[in-house]
């Protein structure tokens, strides 16, 4: 057994002494930090001087590489080792790693001490555009996770709080891309703020609630609209026309509306899709959207956020080229300093809810900056005596700013599974609508404009038909438009709206076209369209702007727009001949 043990013992040792006959390792501080690699001191100079081992290790964490577990770089689903190669010291609080494909292809990775007392460290990958690098970490058994998301994990040891954040943190990997390629690690003091976990419960967060008031608010607007004919708004008429029509009463509500306020100038293209004089309104849309344009390029130049202060940005966007739209939405992932403000933050989760409805894959060039806007959001809010306010400045906002916040925030929550938002969101909009006794027609109605916005019957911007550069849209209250084109270039366009009813479009970006039908017969331009007994339009060649105006003789109207020159048909003798129907006359004056 004696011998046994020796001859055993001299076999271990000789193991040990042959591994790391050529190896040792090597280890420097950067404050805290601690790098350790592994030295090859192989007498053969073809060799790396280095293993394929590293361990960053600070506070808590450990990045690192092993025999059995390595950074690894990820493109079209192809998975390829990263090989490490060597190490340089950039400064007193920095270092670079160097790694290689078998392949050849070069990746760096920069860790960073930072912070006037070294509490922070940051690791920022050169990540080749369209892929994808994943470094292995583990966290030390002495701190426990908190909290946790698929960007951030916080930490607490008995002395200290950190917070790892990065694009994509899974169990024991995390990811990195050419757009987001940072780790940061850094201590905090935790101080006591209001959370949205803390809210979930109460019963003013109930859906049941949000959708109650809602309801309210739109039998308010129905039932009170008498009250308001001698001081009429836009959102007051809107809102009365959308109710009325979606329950079928939409002839009841021409007679209320008196004809000075139609043909008033308290009026823009807001009440033009209910109220006609679509060209006298459509130069203030036009306005609008040129607005939006100049805001718009701004902040592509300037590579700000302040287009996203613009409400319902959306539906804008998908009217805008292809190129312009992906722009925008790449601005937050862009900026070196992503600090958006309160205003900035709902917009910008606004606009991925509305355009994840119509394209995932877009709204997803938002995902890095969505945790920090609803970080932003859930820090300015406050409960006092069981109310939910948002703070700007330490000052409370109003209720219909408030309102809008809440319904973005329920909006969000519900589409991406996020029962907290969703259960604020429905704080903040039932806490802020007063009681019908508090309530006047006007406030109803504004209310009314900003949580039934994406209702089919108020006036919105419609794309008809997609293209990459200058798609067709329309400002409609119609129920659906969609079009098709076919194989000759014709372009029909089908309209959905109560029978029997009568609505106004304006369609840009409509090129030029030969001819035009209607209820499948050709039509003229007149410019006295709108007083007609009938359907109608004016084109406008310049800004190439199709009015319509439609009356429903079924509850589908379809019109073409035709492109290719027709042949000429031999002329048969009939009793009579005109461009409008003897059914289309004009109105009697």
């Amino acid at each position: 057994m004696l011998g046994l043990i020796v001859l055993y013992s001299l076999i271990i040792v000789g193991i040990f002494a042959l591994q790391f006959r050529n190896q040792s390792l090597f280890s420097k501080n950067f404050a805290q930090l601690r790098l350790t690699l592994s030295e090859n001191h192989s007498e053969n100079k073809t060799e790396k001087p280095f293993d394929d081992t590293f361990f960053i290790a600070y506070k808590g964490i450990t990045f690192y590489s092993d025999e059995d577990t390595k950074p690894s770089l990820i493109r079209n689903g192809q998975k390829k080792n990263l090989v490490f190669q060597n190490w340089q010291e950039l400064s007193e609080n920095s270092f670079q790693l160097d790694f290689s494909t078998d392949d050849g292809e070069k990746i760096a990775v920069n860790c960073t001490v930072l912070g006037e007392d070294k509490d922070s460290i940051s690791l920022t990958a050169t990540v080749p555009l369209g892929a994808q690098v994943e470094i292995p970490y583990k966290l030390s058994k002495s701190y426990t996770i908190t909290d946790s998301s698929k960007q951030k994990i916080t930490l607490k040891s008995s002395n200290t709080h950190t917070i790892l954040s990065a694009p994509q943190i899974e169990e024991d990997i995390i990811s990195l891309n050419s757009a987001q390629n940072k780790i940061t690690y850094f201590n905090f003091k935790p101080v006591k703020q209001f959370q949205f976990a803390k809210i979930i419960d109460n019963p003013l967060a109930s859906g049941n609630l949000y959708n109650e008031n809602v309801r309210r608010i739109r039998n308010f607007c129905l039932t009170n609209f008498d009250s308001a004919i001698e001081n009429l708004t836009e959102n007051t008429v809107n809102a009365y026309m959308a109710e009325m029509t979606e329950k079928g009463r939409y002839l009841e509500t021409l007679t209320k509306i008196p004809v000075t306020y139609k043909n008033g100038n308290r009026r823009t293209y807001e009440t033009a899709p209910y109220l006609n004089n679509l060209v006298q309104m459509g130069s203030s849309l036009s306005m609008k959207i040129e607005n939006l344009n100049y805001n718009m390029n701004y902040s592509i130049e300037k590579q700000n956020l302040t287009i996203f202060e613009s409400e319902n940005l959306a539906p804008f966007l998908l009217t805008r080229s292809f190129g312009k739209s992906l722009a925008v939405l790449n601005i937050p992932s862009k900026m070196q300093n992503f600090s958006p403000t309160l205003i900035q933050a709902v917009g910008i989760l606004e606009t991925y809810t509305n355009i994840k409805q119509v394209d995932a894959n877009m709204a997803s060039l938002l995902d890095g900056s969505l945790e920090k806007c609803l970080n932003l959001i859930e820090r300015s809010c406050s409960v006092e005596n069981d109310i939910l306010y948002v703070n700007v400045n330490n000052e409370k906002l109003d209720d219909l700013t408030t309102i809008r916040i809440g319904k973005i925030l329920a909006e969000y929550g519900k589409s991406n599974g996020n029962s907290q938002a969703q259960a604020a969101g429905n704080m903040l909009v039932n806490c802020r609508i007063p009681a019908n006794e508090q309530l006047d027609i006007q406030k109803a109605a504004d209310i009314y404009s900003i949580l039934m916005n994406e209702s089919s019957y108020m006036p919105h911007l419609q794309v008809v038909k997609s293209a990459s550069v200058n798609p067709i849209w329309a400002w409609t209250v119609a129920k659906s438009v969609t079009s098709t084109t076919d194989e000759e270039g014709t372009i029909t366009i089908s309209t959905v709206f109560p029978q029997d009813a009568t609505h106004y479009m304006i369609l840009k970006n409509v090129e030029p076209f030969k001819s035009i039908e209607i209820y499948g017969l050709k039509f003229r331009t007149d410019p006295r369209f709108e007083s007609y007994n009938s359907s109608g339009y004016v084109y406008d060649g310049k800004s190439k702007t199709l009015y319509l105006k439609y009356r429903h003789k079924n509850e589908t109207e379809v019109v073409r727009l035709i492109y290719k020159d027709e042949k000429p048909v031999v002329a048969t003798p009939v009793t009579t001949t005109t461009d409008i129907p003897a059914a289309e006359t004009p109105a009697s004056p």
